[in-house]
C-alpha cells in the first residue's frame, strides 16, 4: 500500500515499437479540470525525449520517439526509464517511475520471431518454491540469482508452474 493524492495516475499502458516510437495511455483517478501528464524518457541518466499531454477527463495519451533504440532480448535486456508526472495548473500531484524495453514478438511459418528474427525458445519449467519461504522469494538477490542460474545453464526463458509469480520476479 502507498498513499496517493486525491487525483492520481491509476493505470498506464506502454506500447513500444521497434522503430523507436513508444505510446503511453493513462487512466487518471478522480480527474480535475486543467490536468496534464508529462512524460520523460531516459537511458541511464541521459535525457532522450519528453512530451506533455493534456488530460481529457480520466484519459491521457502521449507518443514519443527515441532515435536508434537498443532492442530488448534475453541476451541483451536493455531497458529505458520513464517518469510520468500528473500536473494540475499549479503543481505536480503524482509521479510514477517505470521502465520499458523496445522489442517485437510474433510468429511466422510456425516460428517465434523476436524483433523480426527467428528465435529458438529454450525454456525451463520453474516450480517457484523456495526452501526458506515456500512460495515467496526470500529476497531480490535470490530472484536475481535464480534468473542468472537459468541463463548460465543455457536457457533463454522460464515458464512458471501453477502459481502467480511475485511481481519482483516478473
Amino acid at each position: 500500500m502507498e498513499p496517493v493524492p486525491e487525483s492520481y495516475i491509476s493505470h498506464v499502458k506502454i506500447t513500444p515499437l521497434i522503430d523507436g516510437t513508444v505510446k503511453f495511455a493513462f487512466k487518471i483517478a478522480r480527474p480535475e479540470a486543467g490536468q496534464f501528464v508529462k512524460v520523460v524518457i531516459r537511458e541511464d541518466t541521459r535525457f532522450l525525449a519528453n512530451s506533455i499531454s493534456v488530460a481529457s477527463g480520466p484519459l491521457a495519451a502521449a507518443a514519443l520517439f527515441v532515435d536508434d533504440p537498443k532492442l530488448w532480448s534475453p541476451e541483451s535486456p536493455h531497458l529505458y526509464e520513464a517518469t510520468l508526472e500528473l500536473h494540475t495548473p499549479e503543481s505536480a500531484v503524482d509521479t510514477v517511475e517505470t521502465y520499458f524495453g523496445y522489442r517485437s514478438i510474433g510468429t511466422q511459418d510456425g516460428k517465434v520471431l523476436l524483433n523480426g528474427n527467428p528465435y529458438y525458445l529454450k525454456t525451463v519449467l520453474d516450480q517457484g518454491y523456495w526452501p526458506q519461504s515456500n512460495l515467496t522469494p526470500p529476497s531480490d538477490k535470490a530472484i536475481q540469482a535464480d534468473i542468472r542460474m537459468a541463463k548460465e545453464l543455457g536457457f533463454n526463458g522460464v515458464r512458471k508452474h501453477q502459481k502467480v509469480e511475485d511481481p519482483r520476479y516478473l
